[in-house]
């Protein structure tokens, strides 16, 4: 398993959303989590089943957790795109929570934080 710096505050970062979001819910009602993000989200350069976001589903359903995410994410994709993309998917999925993983290509082409 790849230990990266970036995996690894991913992962962190969801489990604690995950566990904040636990706390303030209805134990047996079932959750929904979209996530909007880039090739970081979207496994790139790996399986599937190896990327963070099958991972933490794989765990969140380990632990019996009220709580699913729909990966949403894209390589390449930047916070224009997500933005454009994200009334479609809110459209057709039934959303809980968004949490929004973008900017990392923006920041590759040289996007200025104000215009990201």
């Amino acid at each position: 398993m790849n230990k990266h710096p970036i995996y690894i505050l991913f992962l962190s970062l969801i489990a604690l959303i995950s566990i904040s979001f636990s706390t303030l819910a209805n134990p047996s009602a079932k959750h929904s989590i979209l996530l909007l993000g880039d090739s970081v989200s979207a496994s790139y350069g790996m399986k599937e089943n190896q990327g963070w976001v099958h991972l933490l589903n794989t765990q969140l359903t380990t632990q019996k957790s009220p709580y699913k995410i729909t990966n949403a994410s894209i390589s390449g994709e930047t916070t224009t795109g997500g933005l454009s993309r994200l009334p479609g998917i809110l459209a057709k999925e039934k959303v809980d929570h968004l949490v929004i993983e973008l900017g990392g290509n923006d920041g590759l082409r040289g996007y200025s934080p104000k215009k990201i």
